[in-house]
């Protein structure tokens, strides 16, 4: 049977185009729910980060536990009129912030960044540790390389 589009060839010849997430995953400091927020507000302004993962470290490893951006800084430093060295990450913190599993394929990455509209996406494994962070524009510029990619390689096998 004849293959009606270059997708099709690519499915029937090649079982696995493109990276996994965790190939693109960047590394970012992280910090502790019990870390002050001016810590915090330290890392990511001198980082020049939009976010920070928060991990709990023990015996399993750094597990994800939330998310920190500069506005839940700025919002929880509004709210509890307090300075920022008298508060913690936890007051602050996105609990429970939205994942992708480092063996997910970027398809189905993009999928999770399109359906909770995220630009930033911490990557888990299995048991919740913390890999690294995907950024959405690495993960179109990777899927556009693959399609350029795989458009070069039917071109070739026809």
């Amino acid at each position: 049977m004849e293959a009606d589009t270059v997708h099709d060839r690519l499915d029937e010849q090649t079982p696995d185009w493109g990276p996994r997430a965790r190939e693109l995953a960047r590394t970012v400091p992280a910090c502790g729910p019990f870390d002050t927020l001016s810590a915090a507000a330290q890392t990511l302004w001198m980082g020049r980060l939009a976010c920070v993962p928060v991990v709990q470290t023990g015996a399993g490893g750094a597990v994800l536990v939330g998310m920190l951006t500069g506005h839940d800084v700025h919002r929880a430093a509004s709210r509890h009129c307090r300075p920022l060295h008298a508060l913690r990450v936890a007051e602050a913190m996105t609990c429970d912030p939205v994942t992708g599993h480092v063996d997910d394929v970027l398809e189905d990455t993009l999928d999770v960044f399109r359906r909770h509209a995220q630009s930033r996406l911490p990557l888990v494994d299995g048991s919740g540790r913390f890999f690294g962070l995907l950024l959405l524009e690495d993960v179109l510029e990777a899927v556009a390389d693959g399609h350029r990619a795989a458009r070069a390689y039917a071109q070739r096998r026809a």
